[in-house]
């Protein structure tokens, strides 16, 4: 998948689908809601962020970690516990919360799975403590840049 514009079924199948289906759909969601594909009406195009991962141009890796960083970030709810519990442990209570957040019952245990494991790939979650920083690189003041 390159910059050109795609349609959900073209993206999907460039992730590897054979076509639309739920699994898909949910994948080619997700990516935009971390800020990974662009959307433009029915056309998805991978974003300036997505380039900085997948062909990051410094030799350090510190701009891809920092992307990586920023598009575990990106989707707002989790841009909201972020800046809620940085340098502090995910609460216990943390289903509850999401819960007040408008998160369906059912799903929240998923929810809470789902940012962990995003926050630990992000290298965002160290030892139960968020931060909004990756090695020592700071993603932005309000991760909303």
């Amino acid at each position: 998948m390159g910059k050109a514009d795609y349609s959900r079924e073209e993206a999907a199948k460039a992730l590897g689908y054979s076509g639309i289906s739920g699994a898909s759909a949910r994948a080619v969601a997700a990516l935009s809601h971390y800020g990974l594909l662009n959307r433009n009406g029915n056309a998805y195009a991978l974003s300036g962020l997505a380039e900085e991962i997948i062909h990051p141009t410094d030799e350090t890796g510190l701009s891809k970690k920092r992307a990586i960083a920023k598009a575990a970030a990106t989707p707002k709810l989790f841009e909201k516990i972020i800046d809620r519990y940085k340098d502090q442990p995910l609460p216990g209570l943390l289903e509850n919360i999401l819960l007040r957040e408008g998160v369906s019952g059912s799903s929240t245990k998923e929810v809470v799975e789902i940012l962990k494991e995003t926050l630990r790939f992000a290298g965002m979650l160290v030892n139960g403590v968020v931060s909004n920083s990756f090695s020592n690189v700071v993603i932005s003041d309000n991760l909303a840049s």
